[in-house]
C-alpha cells in the first residue's frame, strides 16, 4: 500500500512540478489554460479586434476600445461553453515486434461553463470618460481524465480497475477599466484586474480485482491563493483615416502565491509563478467596396522565457508569439453580422507544437439589444508517457510514449443592452 501512495504522490508531484514538458494536460493543471475569447464577438473573430473601438471583450486588453461606447450605460452578459475531448492512445506492434497503429484506449470528453458579464457607462463629466466593470473567467485549470486498466494478457479482457483525475477550478478576473480621448482620433486606456479562485483536484487509483494487494488510493489537494494578484493593462487607439484604426495594448507581469493543502496535512506548501509581460498591437481596416467588410489583424508577443516556477528551477521556456485574424460584415441593412477568424499562437516549452483555432460567429441586433454567438474549433496532437503506470496493477511497464489528441470546441452566447 505504501508503495501505491508512493506512486500516487509522485504523479501528482510531477503534475505539478514537471509541465516544462510538452504536456499541456499538465500544463493545464499546473499553470492554468488562459482564456482566449472573453465575449461572443471576440470568439467570432479568433480574439482579434485590438483595434476595434467599442468593441466587448477586447478592451479587456485594450481598455482604450471601451471609449467611446453605444449607450450612456450598457451591460453585456453571457456563458462560456468549452467542450474538451480527449482521446489517449498507445502504439501496439505484431508478433515481429512491427509497429502497427495506434489503438484509443481512454476516451474522455468532457463540458465545462462560466458566466461573464460587464458594466460600461459615460461619466458626464466635461470631459468625458468611459468606465467598465465586471468579471470573467481569465485562467482556466479544469481537467477531468478517466481510464479503465484491464487485463492485457487475460482472454476476457478482465477488469484491473480505474483511475481518476478530477481538478476543478477558475481563476475570475474582477476589474475595473477607463478610457478617455485625449487628443483627436486618439484615445488611451488603464485597466485594472484583480484575480481570485480556489482550485481543488482529485487523483484516484480504484482497484477492481478480488483479493487485490492494495485498496483504493486517493490523493485530495487545494490550492488558494494566499494574496490577490494584481493584473495592470494599458492601451491606446488612434483612428487614422475613416477606413483604417491602430491599437496597441501592454500586460504588465503578475504573480500567483499558491499555498498547497493535501487533505489530512494541516502543513501547506508555498509556491510562486511569475506570468511574463505581453505587448501586442493591431488594425482595423474598413473596405470601401460593396460589401464594406472589416478586416481585423492582431500581433502579440509575450515575454513567456521569464515565465518563473519556484517549484521548478529550470523550464526552458521561450518566447512566444500569437497571429490572430477576422472578417466581420454586416447584413440586412447592418442588423446580421457575419464573422470569421483564424489565430496561431506557438507554445513556449515546445515550438513543434501551436494552438490554432478556427471560428466563425454571428447575431442580431434590435434597437438597443445585441445578441451575439460564435463557435470555434481548436485540434492539438501531442507524445506521452502513460499518465498512471501499468505496474500500478502489477504489469509490465509501457516505454513507448503514447499518442494524446485533444479537440477543444469553444461556444460563446451573450447578450448586450443599452440601458440608457
Amino acid at each position: 500500500m505504501r508503495t501505491i501512495q508512493f506512486i500516487l504522490t509522485l504523479l501528482i508531484l510531477t503534475m505539478f512540478s514537471q509541465a516544462q514538458m510538452a504536456d499541456l494536460n499538465l500544463t493545464r493543471m499546473r499553470y492554468g489554460e488562459p482564456v482566449q475569447f472573453y465575449s461572443a464577438r471576440m470568439l467570432g473573430l479568433a480574439g482579434s479586434g485590438l483595434a476595434s473601438q467599442g468593441s466587448v471583450g477586447n478592451a479587456l486588453e485594450n481598455p482604450a476600445l471601451i471609449f467611446p461606447q453605444q449607450g450612456t450605460l450598457t451591460l453585456t452578459a453571457g456563458l462560456m461553453t468549452n467542450k474538451l475531448v480527449e482521446d489517449r492512445q498507445f502504439p501496439y506492434y505484431d508478433s515481429f515486434s512491427g509497429f502497427n497503429d495506434f489503438g484509443s484506449y481512454s476516451y474522455n470528453s468532457n463540458y465545462h461553463f462560466a458566466p461573464y458579464f460587464q458594466l460600461g457607462w459615460i461619466l458626464p463629466l466635461a470631459h468625458p470618460v468611459a468606465v467598465q466593470v465586471g468579471r470573467v473567467p481569465f485562467l482556466d485549470f479544469r481537467y477531468k481524465y478517466a481510464e479503465e486498466v484491464r487485463d492485457p494478457f487475460d482472454k476476457t479482457d478482465k477488469l484491473l480497475g480505474y483511475n481518476w483525475i478530477d481538478q476543478s477550478g477558475v481563476l475570475n478576473q474582477t476589474f475595473l477599466a477607463v478610457g478617455t480621448q485625449v487628443v483627436s482620433g486618439l484615445k488611451v486606456g488603464l485597466k485594472l484586474g484583480f484575480l481570485g479562485g480556489t482550485i481543488d483536484s482529485t487523483m484516484k487509483i480504484e482497484p477492481r480485482v478480488e483479493g487485490n494487494l492494495f485498496s483504493e488510493q486517493r490523493i485530495d489537494r487545494r490550492r488558494t491563493l494566499s494574496s490577490t494578484p494584481v493584473l495592470f493593462n494599458i492601451g491606446l487607439h488612434y483612428r487614422v483615416s475613416e477606413r483604417l484604426s491602430v491599437g496597441a495594448f501592454a500586460q504588465l507581469p503578475y504573480t500567483l502565491k499558491w499555498d498547497n493543502h493535501l487533505k489530512g496535512d494541516s502543513m501547506a506548501v508555498a509556491e510562486e509563478i511569475d506570468y511574463p509581460l505581453s505587448l501586442g498591437g493591431g488594425l482595423d481596416y474598413r473596405f470601401q467596396n460593396i460589401l464594406q467588410a472589416r478586416v481585423f489583424m492582431d500581433f502579440i508577443y509575450s515575454f513567456s522565457g521569464n515565465f518563473k516556477d519556484s517549484r521548478t528551477a529550470r523550464l526552458h521556456y521561450r518566447d512566444t508569439f500569437t497571429l490572430r485574424g477576422g472578417v466581420e460584415h454586416l447584413f440586412f441593412k447592418k442588423q446580421m453580422p457575419f464573422r470569421i477568424g483564424f489565430s496561431y499562437a506557438t507554445l513556449p516549452y515546445n515550438y513543434n507544437l501551436a494552438n490554432t483555432w478556427l471560428t466563425l460567429g454571428t447575431g442580431w441586433y434590435f434597437s438597443r439589444w445585441h445578441v451575439d454567438l460564435a463557435a470555434g474549433l481548436n485540434h492539438q496532437e501531442f507524445y506521452q508517457p502513460d499518465l498512471f503506470p501499468d505496474t500500478i496493477y502489477g504489469l509490465d511497464a509501457r516505454t513507448d510514449l503514447d499518442r494524446v489528441q485533444w479537440t477543444n470546441y469553444f461556444f460563446r452566447f451573450d447578450v448586450t443592452i443599452n440601458l440608457f
